[in-house]
């Protein structure tokens, strides 16, 4: 029995060997993953340019410093004309002034250059709170010369009224080792009011009393009243001396007055809790965002 267990237990250790090695060299990897955003290739050619004209300097080699110099006209080229790349350009933004929970909207981009060359790979990045949970929406235009119009569409998730103050405009172009960034204001903030959708609602009794119905005029009977003549009654007290019909009380013996019928609309409260004491949930799945989707509906209808 133990002769036929050795090779188990052998194979056992040299598995555990291999997790353990795996391990170590998984380690290793996290470990060389910090320093991956340091080791970026604008940084390597700096390191090689560096290096190439230590060399040179020693040796004295006339083509290692023709590699060198080809390297630091590289970098400066890749530091330059993005940078000359960003200038000289008027970008206008213009959004819708309202919308609805789940509409999509465009964006209206307006571009054009001022300066004698045309720019390339113009990348416009803006928050919008408003859009999905990511919240940044990216154009890229890849050539401005003329005035021209460019559309974003974007969708409207939540509601609520949200202004653009600024974006971003940003390119690598054309060597993509380094990219240039600036951040423009708007001169005209952009807002937009972004309203809640309403529930399908097709019915709702209010009240059954058809005297208070908030969906259709009340005709109530009034002595007095400044609408639609309907007839003469009795005089009754609090009755206005000015509206007594005067040849009906003569043939009559007794005092009669004109009735009106007042035509009026029955007014609707509708309160809505704002207490974050009774808000449950998060985002556009709280229980104030229901409220207000319930409230819109209930204006609607």
């Amino acid at each position: 029995m133990k002769q036929a267990d050795a090779p188990y237990n052998e194979q056992l250790i040299d598995s555990d060997f291999t997790a353990d090695e795996s391990l170590s060299s998984n380690k290793t990897l996290l470990d060389l993953s910090k320093y991956e955003q340091h080791l970026t290739l604008k940084r390597i050619l700096i390191a090689v340019a560096i290096l190439l004209f230590l060399i040179a300097w020693n040796r004295g080699v006339a083509l290692l410093y023709a590699m060198d110099a080809l390297l630091v006209a590289t970098l400066l080229v890749a530091w330059f004309f993005p940078r000359f790349n960003l200038r000289s350009i008027d970008v206008e933004l213009s959004l819708p002034e309202k919308a609805y929970e789940g509409d999509v909207i465009p964006l209206l981009i307006n571009t054009r250059k001022t300066g004698l060359f045309n720019r390339y790979m113009i990348e416009l990045q803006g928050d919008f709170p408003f859009y999905s949970r990511h919240k940044t929406a990216m154009k890229l235009i890849n050539v401005i010369s003329e005035a021209k119009q460019h559309r974003l569409m974007l969708s409207c998730d939540c509601r609520g009224h949200y202004q653009l103050e600024s974006y971003n405009l940003q390119t690598g172009f054309p060597l993509g080792l380094t990219s240039a960034r600036k951040q423009v204001k708007l001169k005209n903030n952009s807002s937009i009011l972004i309203y809640p959708t309403p529930l399908p609602l097709q019915q709702f009794e209010i009240a059954k009393d058809p005297s208070h119905s908030a969906l259709q005029t009340d005709n109530n009977p009034k002595a007095g009243g400044h609408d639609e003549y309907i007839g003469i009654r009795e005089y009754r007290h609090g009755d206005s001396p000015r509206h007594i019909h005067w040849p009906s009380s003569a043939k009559r013996g007794e005092l009669v007055v004109r009735e009106f019928q007042q035509n009026s609309t029955t007014h609707l409260n509708i309160v809505l809790d704002l207490n974050p004491v009774a808000n449950f949930g998060e985002g556009k799945h709280s229980s104030l965002e229901y409220s207000i989707k319930i409230t819109a509906t209930l204006i609607k209808f």
